[in-house]
């Protein structure tokens, strides 16, 4: 597992044995000016994985972000699916209000996802490609 990057906002690593990125997200975003550097830590996750590559995606920390974060988020998620994302896996918690703007952004950006409660359920899923 080769770490890309870690703040105090989000965490991105990759394993390249298995093709897969892994993303959390923590606490609560209330700007753009929280995460800076977002986009460009996804570029280079995506730079360290080849096309067909899956994502698991843990939001079981993250507070419901702020309104002004749509923008980045669907703009990361364009970056995956341009660089060859196949599946992502987001592990969300029973927060339905995280859920619905989680399921609006991937909507936006047309990234295809499924939603679990746990990682080991969510790796399970991606294995399978």
């Amino acid at each position: 597992m080769t770490e890309i990057a870690k703040t105090n906002k989000y965490s991105v690593s990759v394993d390249s044995n298995k093709n897969r990125m892994y993303l959390t997200v923590v606490g609560f975003w209330a700007s753009p000016s929280d995460v800076p550097n977002y986009i460009d830590d996804v570029k280079k996750a995506s730079a360290a994985v080849t096309k067909g590559f899956t994502i698991l995606t843990d939001l079981t920390q993250m507070k419901t972000p702020a309104p002004e974060l749509g923008p980045i988020h669907e703009q990361a998620q364009k970056t995956l699916i341009n660089a060859g994302l196949k599946k992502t896996a987001e592990i969300l918690s029973d927060d339905a209000i995280a859920k619905m703007v989680m399921d609006r952004y991937s909507k936006a950006s047309g990234m295809e996802k499924m939603v679990f409660n746990n990682k080991h359920d969510a790796e399970a899923w991606l294995d399978k490609v």
